[in-house]
């Protein structure tokens, strides 16, 4: 049985870049939390200390200097969580999210989307801090994946604002509503001055997202540096720049504004391309949603996604 859960995790770990985020910040969580329940079983003052010690150089703080002294920490703390509810939300939203960027824009632009939307979400932290120094921004200490999950989920927005996820009670919703719901609550809660500097660092990571794929509409991948640095280390080819050179791939990032209608998969021709295929199934995914297309298409669309 413990193999057989091993092989599991392996194979989870390995199928996409989703699961393995979701994996590293299990890990972390349950890594730290283990120091935090063994100092409260053995009622040891010494591994509490050790724990706060800990948390504070993975967290990232409101002051600048701190920061300057713990440069690692903008990158830490988006693996860190304070509680199951606090991981338990935000792995959830890097799922439902992160599969929609996946399956658009390649499994090879998760990563370093999730992590350039959680640097810009600490450092629009930092900045407001420095511009507005209140008192509830002051010598604050911040943990979780809230920033990065933000940027997926407004980049994933704003690519294909109809796309349309299930919700309770409520049915089909395009996720451009869920996404400007979010936003609401994240400004409702920075004007009840509840934890200001995480929601700032939502917004921050919400700025990033839409800035990313508006600029990939243009032609430039502002995550390809990473994608190249990634690539080296893993030995995998990167994906090149889509640029207005090549109109049949600057389609894919001008998904929502396309205008031709589906052509239904029983009547296409032997002879479309990989691109013609690729383009046809995004389509249809905008006008009727991903639950509409068949095995076979989704299977060809999960496939394309990790070329």
């Amino acid at each position: 049985m413990r193999n057989s859960i091993w092989s599991d995790l392996r194979q989870s770990y390995r199928s996409n870049m989703i699961n393995k985020i979701i994996i590293v910040n299990v890990a972390v969580f349950v890594l730290v939390s283990s120091i935090w329940f063994l100092g409260l079983i053995t009622h040891s003052e010494n591994i509490s200390i050790a724990f706060r010690e800990i948390e504070n150089l993975l967290s990232v703080s409101s002051e600048p200097m701190v920061t300057i002294k713990q440069p690692w920490s903008i990158l830490t703390y988006m693996f860190m969580h304070r509680g199951i509810m606090h991981l338990l939300f935000n792995m959830l939203m890097l799922f439902w999210f992160g599969r929609i960027i996946g399956d658009f824009l390649g499994d090879h632009r998760v990563l370093p989307l999730y992590l350039m939307g959680g640097i810009v979400g600490a450092l629009f932290m930092i900045l407001i801090a420095a511009v507005f120094p209140i008192a509830v921004l002051q010598n604050v200490m911040m943990v979780g994946a809230s920033a990065s999950v933000m940027a997926l989920a407004a980049a994933a927005a704003t690519l294909t604002p109809d796309y349309r996820m299930r919700l309770i009670l409520l049915g089909e919703v395009p996720i451009r509503y869920i996404v400007i719901g979010l936003i609401v609550i994240d400004f409702l809660q920075i004007v009840s001055m509840n934890n200001v500097g995480g929601y700032l660092a939502h917004l921050g990571g919400v700025l990033f997202g839409w800035i990313y794929i508006r600029m990939m509409q243009e032609g430039r991948d502002l995550t390809h540096p990473l994608q190249s640095f990634f690539s080296k280390i893993s030995k995998v080819t990167v994906f090149p720049i889509e640029n207005s050179k090549n109109p049949v791939r600057k389609r894919v990032f001008q998904m929502q504004q396309s205008t031709y209608n589906f052509m239904d998969s029983n009547n296409e021709k032997p002879e479309m391309d990989h691109e013609e295929r690729l383009n046809t199934i995004l389509d249809k995914i905008k006008n009727h949603g991903y639950q509409s297309l068949k095995d076979d298409e989704k299977s060809f669309l999960f496939e394309a996604s990790k070329k």
